[in-house]
């Protein structure tokens, strides 16, 4: 998850996806190639996806996808991030459809997969400038 340079406004950085005729917003992110860290996978998906660079900070939740029939299981390991920089481009994956800042009051009425907006929401108001710990959560199965 990566939190915008505005600290008094703070804003999350997401990407639209349109896959098979859907349209949603995630969290920048991807495959981790093997050999590769977390931190590794996600700052490296950040460049891909977004154009910028950054440094990551604390994990914030885990969760996972499975499909009714278990054809398909997706891990989501989300870690918090700041832009270092970068200029924000989207990237060329046929599924990315566009990259943005998103203030928070809108994060609520958006379609993001997988639907952690309330953990976005809490990170954010409660924990973005605070050197508190983070317990870090896991969310169960989020297979929409």
């Amino acid at each position: 998850m990566v939190l915008g340079p505005n600290v008094k406004e703070p804003q999350v950085l997401l990407v639209r996806h349109r896959r098979k005729g859907a349209n949603y917003w995630a969290l920048p992110g991807g495959r981790l190639h093997h050999g590769e860290t977390f931190q590794e996978c996600a700052l490296r998906e950040l460049k891909e996806e977004t154009g910028l660079e950054g440094a990551t900070g604390p994990f914030l939740f885990f969760s996972e996808a499975l499909s009714p029939n278990r054809s398909k299981h997706i891990i989501h390991v989300c870690i918090v991030c700041k832009v270092k920089g970068g200029k924000m481009q989207l990237g060329d994956e046929p599924v990315l459809a566009g990259v943005a800042y998103v203030s928070l009051d809108e994060i609520m009425r958006l379609n993001i997969y997988p639907p952690v907006q309330k953990q976005i929401l809490d990170y954010s108001r409660n924990h973005y400038n605070s050197n508190q710990t983070i317990n870090i959560q896991y969310l169960g199965n989020l297979w929409l």
